[in-house]
């Protein structure tokens, strides 16, 4: 886990560099404008020959190239692979980079929910009382976490997912689109859920689950 957990509210720059420019970097160039805070924003990426002609204008270099702006710029990472994604925002860590989290305007959230670094929370994301988001996690559009859950480092919560009160989801896991998790489950890491899946039990061991979990 990445020590300097934060508070949401608490940015440390106005200035911003997305790490990564694909089609998940796009959505959270759209967080971070919404937030009205960042009077710039670029992204490093590797493969600009893809992007649009937008997003190809917000590009400053490379993936290599962290250090020019680790003076002057926060950092988020924007890959939707979570174990990619890890290995990103560990090392932007190890060389003393400032990692923002970044909160969708339209996002609900409870004043009493931690969330940890480099956490990116798409719009309409509800999450409710004392629950805790880990480092580097994406909770994405439309999803629901309801009160005392905790969502470990490096996860990814799909699109209209629904994790009902006090369940834990361990590190590196991943809940599709339209899943739900019934209340007082344990799901450990390295978890894939299905989209649309129903979870009605603990999940104890590693690996890909789909339909009802029971």
């Amino acid at each position: 886990m990445l020590a300097g957990r934060l508070l949401w509210r608490n940015l440390k720059v106005n200035k911003l560099i997305i790490v990564g420019a694909g089609g998940h970097g796009k959505v959270v160039y759209d967080v971070a404008e919404s937030m009205g805070v960042f009077s710039e924003l670029y992204f490093l990426d590797d493969d600009r020959l893809l992007l649009g002609d937008f997003y190809k204008s917000k590009v400053i270099g490379s993936s290599r190239e962290v250090n020019r702006y680790l003076n002057d710029y926060g950092f988020i990472v924007a890959i939707g692979d979570n174990a990619i994604r890890e290995k990103i925002l560990l090392e932007l860590k190890s060389i003393d980079a400032t990692i923002e989290v970044l909160v969708h305007s339209k996002a609900l959230i409870s004043s009493t929910v931690n969330i940890g670094v480099g956490t990116v929370v798409m719009p309409n994301v509800i999450i409710n009382a004392d629950s805790s988001i880990g480092d580097g996690v994406v909770l994405n559009s439309g999803c629901i976490i309801e009160h005392d859950c905790k969502v470990d480092d490096f996860c990814h919560i799909s699109p209209n997912t629904t994790i009902c009160g006090t369940v834990n989801v361990g590190k590196n896991s991943w809940i599709g689109a339209g899943a739900m998790v019934i209340n007082n489950l344990n799901i450990c890491e390295n978890v894939v859920i299905g989209a649309g899946s129903v979870v009605l039990r603990n999940i104890d061991k590693s690996g890909t689950y789909v339909g009802v979990v029971k």
